[in-house]
């Protein structure tokens, strides 16, 4: 069986619509098909900004009727399609949605907060809603649709607004669809449920994530991510015109690109399918006929060993520093313990031999969470003037480069390093793994684009 996923310009409108349920026809035909979905493009945001809204004292009244207004032209678009029969159950479903949002809102108007939770529940709406539309697609399109609700099947741990499933529990709510004979397994992406039953989260474009789980726990044949590019260019193509599609990568080559910023991919997504040796194929709503980039175990050896070059914006640096910390065990342990506790990620560290200093990069959104944690945490050796004031440095971004065969070429760390000089950008900090699959180096958010320009020179090394 394959699993698809459809991504929320995928589901934009009735049209896009008809054509995902055109694909997944095509697609039943050879086999059985698991089908994830987003939500309606720009349906989230809109959600997460009523919350925001009311939060300083709007009505909830617009975004109530705007939510309505964005799915209602759809659903009237796709009755004129398949006759007035197909209105019937999607609209109500609709209802009970939007009447559930109105009921949240309302409550965070009256209350003037909103907890994780809440904001998670609300979030997750969209999904909810856009589901019911492609379920009322496929069906009308003659498929025998059996719809999931990742409340009951995708357990979460706690962690709202970026959750991350339980495999164990997730495998065995799955396993009495392993094997069985169904023509279209349907789940809305983007959120599940922890053990309370608490709608939670998978973080920003977390529906890619939410495939990656269900094509592990059903051991799908094949995983397909339908979004609206040709697949993962070897670089962002705003920013360097001569960039090009990847016909194929490994699996440890896409997770540190999207983790570095390739927004074609969630960061988490690869992990689950990487565990079963899954192939994930990029591929394009709008171009079906075009092959996309397959990311599987045997890649071929390429002449170029730079992958794919990527920019990660909006980061923050944190420095903890001091005399202090010169040959003190366990420093290191305490600040990542202590940045642990508070959920913060830590997307790159680095740290000076002499251990005068530590530096780690954290989302700007995170940057004074960050910081305050580290002051609480080192408060006697501020006070002994063991250790400096904790700052972080903002507007950074961090460059990488990305391939497998980066290891067997020499020279190229140098390359990076000249190339980057050469357009007069400044390094603020560097890091390589042990692999040498990366090597990324935070720069100023204002040289990002100025460097990746340069170092496309890269895709040319032989």
């Amino acid at each position: 069986m394959k699993v698809m996923k459809f991504g929320g310009t995928s589901v934009g409108d009735a049209r896009r619509i008809h054509e995902v349920g055109t694909l997944v026809k095509a697609t039943v035909a050879r086999e059985p098909v698991g089908v994830v979905v987003s939500a309606v493009s720009g349906v989230t945001n809109h959600l997460i900004d009523s919350v925001a809204a009311v939060l300083k004292g709007k009505s909830p009244d617009p975004f109530i009727a705007g939510f309505v207004a964005m799915h209602g032209e759809m659903l009237t678009q796709l009755s004129r399609q398949f006759g007035a029969g197909f209105f019937r159950d999607p609209q109500t479903e609709i209802d009970l949605i939007t009447k559930d949002y109105g009921n949240l809102l309302n409550g965070v108007t009256l209350l003037q907060e909103c907890s994780a939770s809440i904001l998670d529940h609300i979030s997750s709406m969209g999904e909810r809603v856009s589901v019911h539309l492609i379920a009322g697609v496929l069906k009308a399109l003659g498929l025998n649709v059996t719809l999931l609700d990742p409340r009951q099947c995708l357990v979460t741990d706690s962690v709202f607004g970026n959750a991350s499933p339980r495999m164990p529990e997730v495998e065995k709510r799955f396993e009495p669809y392993r094997g069985r004979s169904f023509e279209v397994l349907l789940m809305p992406g983007f959120f599940g449920a922890d053990a309370a039953g608490k709608i939670t989260t998978l973080g920003r474009g977390g529906s890619d994530f939410s495939a990656a789980i269900m094509a592990a726990a059903l051991k799908a044949d094949s995983l397909e991510i339908w979004t609206d590019v040709d697949g993962v260019f070897s670089a962002d193509p705003r920013l360097v015109p001569d960039a090009f599609v990847l016909e194929e990568m490994s699996y440890p080559e896409a997770m540190e690109l999207a983790f570095f910023g390739a927004k074609v991919l969630h960061p988490r997504t690869i992990a689950p399918v990487a565990a079963l040796g899954i192939p994930t194929i990029i591929k394009n709503t709008f171009h079906p006929d075009n092959p996309g980039t397959r990311i599987h175990a045997d890649v071929e050896q390429s002449r170029r060993p730079v992958r794919g070059l990527s920019v990660l914006a909006g980061v923050a640096m944190i420095g903890v520093s001091g005399a202090g910390l010169r040959g003190v065990p366990g420093v290191a342990a305490r600040v990542f313990s202590a940045i642990a506790r508070e959920g913060i990620s830590v997307i790159l560290i680095t740290q000076a031999s002499s251990e005068y200093s530590i530096c780690f990069c954290v989302s700007e959104n995170q940057a004074q969470k960050a910081v305050e944690t580290l002051e609480g945490e080192f408060s006697l050796e501020r006070k002994a003037a063991m250790v400096d004031a904790i700052e972080a440095r903002r507007e950074l971004s961090i460059v990488s480069v990305v391939g497998d065969q980066m290891k067997s070429r020499r020279g190229l760390a140098g390359t990076f390093f000249g190339g980057l000089a050469s357009a007069d950008v400044n390094v603020v900090a560097i890091a390589q793994g042990l692999s040498e699959r990366n090597i990324s180096a935070v720069v100023g958010g204002g040289d990002a684009e100025r460097a990746l320009d340069e170092k496309s020179e890269f895709q040319k090394i032989d």
